[in-house]
């Protein structure tokens, strides 16, 4: 296997949409989430939050694993949405995923809905439109 190969192999499954009016930028990851997966969501929800997205909302009910080790990162991005006057909530976070974010002591930390409509209503707390 070339240097690259395991990167490629390894590349993150994710959707977004974007909200324009209301800022919100859904991410919708699936699967298993290495840490080089991680490294590319980071990529992506920081070009969202450069283009004016500063409210995200990261659905993680289709991703039954995530990296360890790359908790740091949601807790980074989570921290940078912030300091740019946004939020980032959780989504449905799968079994596993809400496993892991409590064992590390994260989960409390994270704003959680059970729904992107749910979510929708934490990102919009003056009543901005969410389309």
């Amino acid at each position: 296997m070339r240097p690259g190969d395991q990167r490629k192999r390894l590349a993150l499954e994710c959707t977004m949409e974007r909200d324009p009016e209301a800022g919100i930028a859904t991410f919708r990851p699936r699967g298993a989430i290495s840490l080089w997966g991680m490294l590319e969501l980071r990529e992506v929800l920081a070009a969202a939050l450069r283009n004016g997205y500063t409210r995200h909302l990261l659905d993680f009910s289709a991703v039954w694993h995530v990296n360890a080790k790359s908790l740091g990162i949601l807790v980074e991005r989570r921290d940078r949405a912030r300091e740019a006057g946004g939020q980032l909530v959780l989504v449905a976070p799968s079994v596993p995923v809400r496993e892991l974010l409590e064992a590390a002591g994260a989960y409390a930390t994270f704003a959680v809905a059970a729904t992107e409509a749910e979510g929708r209503t934490f990102l919009n707390p003056a009543g901005i439109p969410a389309g």
